[in-house]
């Protein structure tokens, strides 16, 4: 089984990051599509070979956990744009690699400020990406090349799929109050980023807290495991002692379901998904975006294995989540603070941005959500970030 699983990167070249993420996400879409469904193996589109690999999923994630850098830790190839984020948030820099060309945003509300997929009625007349000198080459070069993500010392590489998601301003508002209000104190050894995505929130602890020797990371795909494995021997020092005294980890789990029970975290970091799916069927079956259960979920079996929690969570799901924080409190006597809120134009994945689902978020949490007819964004909601100590 090793040598068959082994194929999978040999069948994508072996060469680069790029086309192991492509193969692994396309092999994502079928487990999910399998999961999901009544059907074989062969049904969903999975190969004799590929249906042998799909009943050792976890295996070739064990491969992935032990022998990255020796067999799967590829160079970087078709790298055409870096974004590099100001530590305060202030403004965005898009550079075009090659080009001698550089697009700067300031105070930006997104990463990718492009409102091209909002359902007409819910965007101003103009995108501020698009709208911008090179905007149009950036966004081209962003669904299309590797991007490099540069935030306060931290580099993180990204290829688009429909499994992954990019950086988001929620998590670096995350971080950002991390190192504001010193959250992170010295009794802190082990980390997990749940939902991982891309690896960003565990890798920045890891690297800006040395005291930090554990980091695991979780998610219900590979796609975002193997990226975010590999983010972080990216930024890790490359010295040999300095990497035998770090150990990382991924986990395929949806929360703590498959994470072994013996495992306890001083901290979980975590930016879940927070839009319902409102009983909308293509958006029901895509639960890496649209699945508010998850982080009443995470905060209720946090409590048996995990000392804290940081998490963020949108004002949509507040009085859900509101709920399940007032009965942990009264029931076991948790505390729990609100870090703080940021305001942020509500995004949507392309595939899924009809008007039939966002005119149904509006009347479900009319309450929760802002429209702002004057700006190029017309729906926003709050951002919530809190803190649990259990």
């Amino acid at each position: 089984m090793l040598k068959q699983l082994r194929l999978i990167h040999e069948s994508t070249g072996g060469k680069n990051f790029e086309d192991i993420v492509e193969k692994l996400s396309k092999y994502d879409s079928k487990v999910w599509k399998f999961k999901n469904s009544d059907n074989s193996p062969a049904e969903c589109g999975f190969l004799d070979f590929d249906a042998c690999v799909f009943n050792n999923y976890g295996l070739f994630l064990g491969i992935v956990n032990s022998r990255l850098r020796r067999i799967i830790f590829p160079r970087v190839f078709n790298l055409s744009l870096i974004i590099s984020i100001r530590d305060d948030l202030s403004y965005i820099a898009y550079i075009i690699l090659g080009k001698d060309k550089m697009l700067r945003i300031w105070e930006p509300s997104l990463v990718l400020p492009c409102n091209c997929n909002l359902p007409g009625r819910y965007r101003g007349d103009s995108c501020p990406l698009h709208s911008s000198e090179f905007g149009k080459e950036v966004y081209r070069l962003f669904l299309n090349g590797v991007v490099m993500f540069v935030y306060d010392g931290i580099i993180i590489y990204y290829k688009r799929t429909n499994i992954l998601w990019p950086p988001n301003m929620d998590s670096l508002y995350m971080l950002y109050l991390v190192r504001r209000k010193d959250l992170v104190d010295t009794r802190t050894r082990t980390v997990l980023d749940l939902g991982s995505g891309t690896g960003i929130l565990g890798i920045y602890l890891l690297k800006k807290f040395p005291h930090i020797t554990h980091l695991y990371f979780s998610d219900i795909f590979i796609t975002p495991i193997y990226t975010s494995i590999f983010n972080a021997f990216v930024n890790i020092s490359r010295t040999k002692k300095a990497r035998g005294r770090k150990k990382i980890r991924g986990f395929i789990s949806d929360v703590y379901d498959n994470i072994p029970r013996k495992l306890k975290f001083d901290l979980v970091i975590s930016n879940p998904p927070y839009l319902p799916n409102l009983g909308v069927k293509d958006v029901s079956e895509f639960r890496t975006v649209f699945d508010s259960y998850i982080v009443k979920k995470l905060i209720i079996e946090s409590e048996s294995r995990a000392k804290s929690l940081i998490f963020s969570a949108s004002s949509i799901s507040y009085d859900m989540i509101k709920d399940a924080l007032d009965s942990l409190q009264d029931k076991n006597g948790i505390s729990y603070e609100i870090l703080g809120t940021r305001p942020s134009p509500l995004k949507f994945p392309h595939n899924f941005c009809t008007k039939e689902y966002v005119d149904k978020l509006i009347q479900y949490r009319k309450n929760r959500v802002r429209l702002r007819e004057s700006d190029a964004f017309k729906i926003w909601h709050d951002v919530y970030y809190f803190l649990i100590s259990y």
